[in-house]
């Protein structure tokens, strides 16, 4: 060892930093013998080994450690190559173990140097990751990870991918995972794909691993602006395949070619117990997120943003594939933005979906908010939803609770307008739901059986060519509605200046735009006349007076309190010979119509019992 490498130890501690506590615990942990520090390298039974040399310490380079042909027992050779900084002991007795760049390096002479660590614990750039952006630090990932059991630090930087291909003695491209690790990528920290052509990759792999945890607040970006292809969708962020015990927290994926993370088998076996919290997928070309084949599931406290690009664009689409299932799933607390097709799909066409609670979300944009086909036991409660489409949409589903969900503004001009739809299915419970400004029907059913509306308040919903607001269409058998209470569009209130027989003179601050109330219904709820209802077929913006037909049977005055209301034609609508034995009852629709002659419900069905709702009696 060249003399002018040996320095002091206090000379070295101070260019380190380490002054006061920190030096006496650093020295004293290469003094004391059996302990510290040397423990890592040689073991409890040190005290049977050679004695350290207490009194210097050497500055050297990785290239200078593999070049050391004398090296020396007890010494501390601190390395000083940027980002590869930290102390190594040469191990005498060790013979066999390979370089791996970060923890130990072995020199010409077979030399084993290796590193003062906390047990368990690495840091990428050890072993040479540059974080640079242009350098393919996945190797250096590779090596950090080992044969897994550690805890994987990734410092601030950007760490270019190799997310396609195979590296030597790598069973998948990307970074593979092993059992037991923890990988914490700091907030500051990119990993990133390099551009390909591939349509099938992923930056990160867990395939058939356990106990696996991927956080820290980093971010895991796709090549979706620089893929060098024009086909596929299976470029994904986080691959977790037939996996157990898996963590994915306080993440931001996007930009990916396909997903932003997939949970799914690995040839016959399912993924399980998997949490992904706190991440934020934004921009991914084919989904937000995919669950394929897997059970125990969490996604919880996470946005799924803007995904665009191929079908079915959504932010979380569970989709088992044949021979697989998708059973146990909680999504809770999440917001769900501006995705360009529906934000949750539930498609069990082709493998069996059970048991998932869909809670407390958020959803905003253009398309349908929650999607479920051919699914089973879903719980959809207490999620706000504020969409242009149909809010939740139920078809062939069997045992699904809606329950407690705001719905509104669903505004498209389309068919797909409804609140609250579902189609050809059975034991669908929608109650307590609130649903306001809805275009279409708040709550449609068709083609289904054995389901309860119960409890719903309908306010501001409906347009004239709508038949109802809660609609029964086609074979809906079986059905109970009850307890929900709805009201058509409040255009003005206020209370009346004068009437007479076919006429109500409004107050002051009524429209003054000619015709601006014209078929809609002018309701008495207060002072003479109550309990009234009558069309308006002309209204004059100048005197603010409106005609009504037919003539009142009580003439209001200056004490009549009014509602001018528009929306659907009925408050409930059964629409088709064809509904068979459904049950109306307990319903409070009082301003819930648009036909001056309807008590609110329209009843098309054979067999229905109607009893104790309340209307307008027709006066």
């Amino acid at each position: 060892m060249p003399d002018e490498r040996k320095i002091s130890r206090r000379t070295l501690l101070a260019a380190l930093g380490m002054t006061g506590a920190a030096a006496a615990v650093y020295a004293s942990s290469i003094q004391v013998e059996g302990a510290g520090v040397l423990n890592s390298v040689y073991g409890q039974d040190s005290k049977k080994k050679k004695q350290p040399f207490t009194d210097s310490v050497f500055a050297t380079t990785i290239a200078e450690l593999r070049a050391e042909t004398n090296p020396l027992e007890g010494v501390v050779y601190i390395v000083i190559d940027a980002g590869q900084e930290g102390s190594f002991l040469y191990d005498a007795t060790d013979t066999i173990s390979a370089d791996n760049t970060g923890t130990v390096v072995v020199s010409v002479s077979g030399a084993r140097f290796k590193r003062f660590r906390e047990p368990g614990f690495v840091d990428v750039r050890w072993f040479g990751a540059k974080g640079d952006g242009v350098t393919d630090d996945t190797d250096a990932f590779h090596k950090a990870i080992g044969g897994g059991g550690v805890t994987v630090n990734v410092p601030a930087g950007t760490y270019l991918i190799n997310a396609d291909t195979k590296l030597p003695g790598q069973q998948y491209a990307g970074i593979n995972v092993k059992d037991d690790t923890t990988m914490i990528i700091n907030k500051h920290a990119t990993l990133k794909a390099r551009p390909t052509d591939k349509s099938n990759f992923q930056i990160i792999n867990i395939y058939g691993r356990k106990n696996v945890t991927v956080k820290g607040g980093g971010n895991v970006i796709g090549e979706r602006d620089e893929h060098l292809g024009t086909t596929g969708e299976g470029g994904m962020g986080i691959a977790v395949k037939g996996s157990d015990r898996v963590c994915i927290q306080d993440l931001y994926i996007a930009n990916c070619w396909g997903d932003g993370a997939l949970i799914s088998t690995l040839g016959v076996q399912s993924s399980s117990n998997v949490l992904v919290q706190n991440v934020h997928f934004y921009n991914n070309r084919r989904q937000g997120l995919t669950v394929g084949g897997a059970h125990d599931v969490v996604l919880l406290n996470c946005i799924f943003e803007k995904t665009n690009g191929t079908n079915p664009q959504s932010g979380i689409d569970i989709e088992p594939n044949a021979g697989d299932e998708a059973a146990r799933i909680r999504i809770a607390s999440s917001l769900f933005k501006d995705n360009a097709k529906q934000a949750l799909i539930l498609n069990a066409m082709n493998g069996p979906i059970h048991d998932v609670q869909i809670e407390d979300n958020r959803f905003l944009g253009l398309q349908r908010a929650i999607q479920s086909q051919f699914a089973s036991e879903v719980k959809i409660r207490g999620n706000m939803i504020n969409v242009s489409r149909t809010g939740v949409f139920v078809r062939l589903c069997t045992d699904v609770l809606v329950e407690g969900n705001m719905v509104k503004n669903i505004d498209f001009s389309g068919a797909d307008n409804s609140g609250i739809d579902v189609q050809a299915s059975s034991a669908v419970h929608v109650a307590n739901n609130q649903l306001f400004n809805v275009r279409g029907p708040a709550l449609k059913v068709t083609d289904a059986r054995h389901c309860t509306l119960a409890n719903n308040k309908i306010e501001e919903c409906g347009q004239g060519s709508n038949k109802g607001d809660i609609l029964l269409d086609s074979a809906s058998s079986y059905n109970h509605i009850h307890g929900n209470s709805v009201r058509n569009r409040l255009k003005h209130a206020g209370t009346a200046k004068a009437a007479t027989a076919g006429t109500i003179q409004l107050a002051d601050e009524a429209s003054a735009e000619d015709q601006a109330y014209k078929d809609m219904l002018v309701f008495i709820t207060k002072g003479t006349g109550i309990g009234q209802k009558r069309a308006i077929t002309s209204y004059s913006g100048v005197n603010k007076m409106a005609q009504c037909s037919p003539n009142w049977s009580t003439v209001p005055d200056s004490t009549s309190e009014y509602e001018i209301r528009y929306g659907s034609i009925d408050a409930i609508h059964i629409a088709s010979n064809t509904a068979l034995f459904n049950r109306v009852e307990n319903n409070q629709i009082l301003f819930a119509t648009m036909t001056q002659s309807s008590t609110g419900i329209l009843d098309l069905g054979l067999h229905t019992s109607i009893s104790e709702n309340h209307t307008f009696d027709l006066i």
